[in-house]
């Protein structure tokens, strides 16, 4: 089974607002309310993709009813430990002229009890063989994610972390098996920049070699992105398509890419996928996940190739 964990999840509240200008007066064409949360999009993606998956975090107050409800609609599992705390609500501001999406998103918070909770109820269902997928912001949760790794660790899953900062370096550090950094986020790891696919791939090697993950995918938006495990490094294309929003395009791929390693697809089919679903999330408005249809339409224009 695959699990989704998102500690940190919101009701994500998208505005469409074409020529988007600061410090004037901007008129919304549409208004999109959507369960958000890194995790949560990840869930979304694989159910379109036909894969089960058991979301799973924090939810309160009416953001957090409204998330389950919807999540519920859609047909995927989940278990969440009900707060005290109510959910944050982010605020999209995607404009279709620019082709530009402004995030405005909330900090929010998560109670220590709820944290343990939650951790309690995965343990409690995880068995060998399962993936758990970790995203989203984790540093000022003050949550220890090196240990709930080790922990995923003993209990023969393997977890995928995708987030920043000390927590991606705390996550490198506990074994997670794979992380999907972009590359802002890989250079503020590896303390050097990232503007080239080979700075990319330098990097992931550096982290492969001096840790316990397995697999590295690095996106980097337009640019495509680099893949890395022990026996190979792959770059691979994206398509050329019309960004509506960048709203959870890197869950996408990050769903694309665990869909397969469940499937038993080969490295190299596996990161194909997954650019596929990175570039058809570009394509969908809000928080919306792509379709099924739409991923393998552009899965054929996906070129990846080996690199040194």
């Amino acid at each position: 089974m695959i699990y989704t964990l998102t500690l940190n999840p919101a009701l994500d509240r998208t505005l469409t607002v074409p020529s988007f200008a600061a410090g004037k007066v901007n008129r919304v064409q549409s208004v999109r309310l959507d369960p958000g949360g890194k995790g949560i999009n990840v869930s979304k993606t694989l159910l379109n993709l036909g894969c089960a998956s058991v979301a799973m975090g924090i939810l309160g107050g009416s953001a957090g009813e409204f998330i389950l409800k919807a999540l519920t609609d859609m047909g995927i599992e989940s278990d969440f430990v009900s707060s005290r705390l109510p959910t944050r609500t982010n605020i999209k501001l995607c404009d279709p002229v620019s082709g530009t999406t402004t995030d405005i998103n909330e900090a929010g918070s998560i109670d220590q009890q709820d944290a343990a909770q939650l951790k309690q109820k995965l343990m409690s269902r995880l068995s060998a063989g399962d993936i758990c997928v970790i995203s989203g912001k984790l540093d000022g949760l003050n949550v220890d994610i090196g240990e709930w790794i080790r922990d995923i660790n003993a209990a023969g899953a393997r977890a995928c972390l995708d987030t920043q900062g000390a927590a991606l370096k705390q996550g490198v550090r506990s074994g997670a098996y794979m992380i999907k950094p972009n590359s802002e986020e890989m250079a503020e790891m590896a303390g050097r920049r990232v503007d080239t696919p080979a700075e990319a791939a330098y990097c992931a090697k550096e982290v492969l070699a001096s840790s316990e993950v397995s697999a590295i995918i690095v996106s980097m938006g337009s640019d495509g992105a680099v893949y890395a495990d022990r026996g190979c490094v792959l770059y691979g294309e994206s398509p050329h398509i019309k960004v509506e929003s960048s709203v959870g395009a890197g869950d996408s791929m990050l769903a694309g890419f665990v869909f397969g390693q469940n499937a038993g697809f080969s490295p190299e089919e596996s990161f194909r996928l997954s650019i596929a679903c990175g570039a058809a999330a570009a394509t969908t408005q809000g928080s919306l996940s792509p379709k099924k249809e739409e991923i393998y339409s552009l899965l054929n224009q996906v070129r990846v190739r080996r690199t040194l």
